[in-house]
């Protein structure tokens, strides 16, 4: 409810969010719709193989080349244990991870150092979205990464079409 208020919501095509149905005060009674570390691992695969509709099956086999959003172009960023699985398959399936804890949290901060030594994560960050903190001055690196390589591998494969090599 919160992220759907959220200036940013514009910015975004699709939000996988849990939702709670919500009394006549407006107080959350029980949740509609339960996000779990499972279902986070399956939003991310939808992500990638361009399977937003939540009726489309996602477990069919489809290329690495035939997926509209490759891993290597996903940032995740989590905020707890339940995160853990898809920072592990954003990470080992070439993407990009982020473990964040609220600052000042010790807990927060001790699990996010036992992530980024398991090498579960590439980065750790204070939960500070503003622009100029640590969290944002990663993500931009990172989208620079990823925007870098786009450009590379779209000059590599004009390179190639220009000189016959490619149809």
């Amino acid at each position: 409810m919160l992220f759907r208020s959220a200036s940013i919501k514009k910015e975004f095509k699709k939000i996988y969010a849990s939702e709670y149905y919500f009394d006549h005060n407006r107080v959350a009674q029980f949740p509609k719709i339960l996000i779990t570390d499972t279902t986070k691992t399956q939003y991310l695969f939808r992500i990638n193989k361009g399977k937003e509709d939540l009726s489309e099956p996602i477990n069919e086999h489809m290329p690495e080349s035939k997926r509209p959003i490759p891993f290597e172009n996903i940032i995740y960023v989590g905020d707890g244990l339940t995160d853990v699985p898809s920072m592990v398959v954003t990470k080992n399936s070439g993407g990009h991870s982020i473990a964040v804890h609220k600052s000042g949290s010790t807990k927060g901060l001790n699990v996010c150092k036992k992530l980024l030594g398991a090498e579960r994560v590439h980065f750790i960050a204070p939960a500070d979205y503003r622009n100029g903190s640590s969290l944002d001055k990663k993500i931009k690196l990172l989208l620079k990464s990823v925007i870098t390589k786009i450009e590379y591998n779209k000059e590599l494969f004009e390179c190639h079409k220009n000189n016959g090599l490619k149809n």
